[in-house]
């Protein structure tokens, strides 16, 4: 690395971040569990593959950063999920995302600080292909579907082939099934979200993906 490249990752807001104190929940000193053992090809993972803990013992690769993309329709809720998580907080005055966008949080994961970039992408058709240049090199893909409008659980099917063709030279990113907007199922009855619920984990086996169910408005699961 040049000296002025070496300044300027020295400056960056990453590094900075990367310098500060991860918070609490940001901390992984074991490996997390699935959400549903019954929807995850991740189920009988127990503890961090080999590839991770070797990464985290390579002192001399920094900064080191996981890259996220979250895919879906437009309205699912790719948006307001991210901002659940990285701002804890909802707007329920939705505008649409226009291109790409994302967010940076720090994780310290086994003692060593993480970078993970979550890039947001548009759902509508119109930028569409400003968007999947940005699949590239994705370490995970978040396909997000709206759990009150089946069509968009259907659609994920093309999501997860578009991005999935974008990695194929690459190493396969995990993939996970998230199912937003879970508090306006109170309405429909116990018995439709049953059936959501079983089409999703039906899809989720499909894509070779971990399902996750859950509402950004209440932040509940």
């Amino acid at each position: 690395m040049s000296t002025i490249r070496a300044v300027d990752v020295e400056r960056s807001p990453i590094r900075a971040m990367m310098r500060a104190e991860a918070e609490q929940d940001r901390k992984l000193a074991s490996f997390p569990v699935a959400f549903r053992n019954d929807a995850s090809p991740y189920s009988g993972q127990t503890d961090f593959k080999k590839e991770v803990r070797a990464a985290c013992r390579n002192i001399e690769r920094m900064p080191r950063l996981a890259k996220i993309v979250f895919i879906g329709d437009c309205a699912v809720g790719k948006t307001c999920l991210i901002n659940r998580f990285c701002k804890r907080i909802f707007d329920c005055n939705y505008k649409s995302t226009i291109g790409v966008d994302f967010e940076v949080e720090r994780f310290d994961v086994i003692g060593v600080p993480f970078s993970l970039q979550m890039w947001d992408t548009a759902g509508q058709e119109r930028f569409r292909s400003i968007a999947t240049s940005y699949y590239r090199g994705a370490d995970a893909l978040v396909v997000v579907f709206d759990m009150s409008n089946l069509e968009t659980l259907s659609n994920t099917r093309q999501w997860m082939n578009e991005a999935m063709a974008a990695n194929s030279r690459g190493p396969k990113p995990l993939v996970f099934l998230v199912g937003t907007k879970k508090d306006l199922m109170v309405a429909t009855g116990p018995a439709y979200l049953k059936l959501v619920e079983a089409r999703a984990k039906q899809m989720s086996r499909e894509l070779g993906a971990e399902l996750w169910l859950l509402s950004s408005c209440t932040d509940t699961f």
